[in-house]
């Protein structure tokens, strides 16, 4: 939401709670996929490196998201 697609390694390695060579691993099997890139960015003085969507990688997040909402979300209100 608010970081409009984008977010820094450690930010992926605390949200998806794996260790720092799993996250390098999956981070580089979805760049090489086209799903993100990476950006250099100025913060102050230093530079950061951060992981941005791609239009692809956009596409397939609305699609696994829609199919995660279609599993769980609808069954649980069907089944009440």
């Amino acid at each position: 939401g608010q970081s409009k697609g984008r977010a820094l390694k450690t930010h992926i390695i605390q949200c998806a709670n794996l260790k720092t060579t799993s996250a390098e691993k999956y981070i580089n099997m979805l760049k090489d996929a086209g799903y993100i890139e990476e950006k250099r960015l100025a913060w102050g003085a230093r530079e950061v490196i951060v992981y941005e969507l791609t239009p692809l990688g956009k596409s397939r997040y609305e699609w696994f998201k829609t199919i995660n909402d279609e599993l769980f979300v609808l069954n649980e209100w069907a089944s009440e």
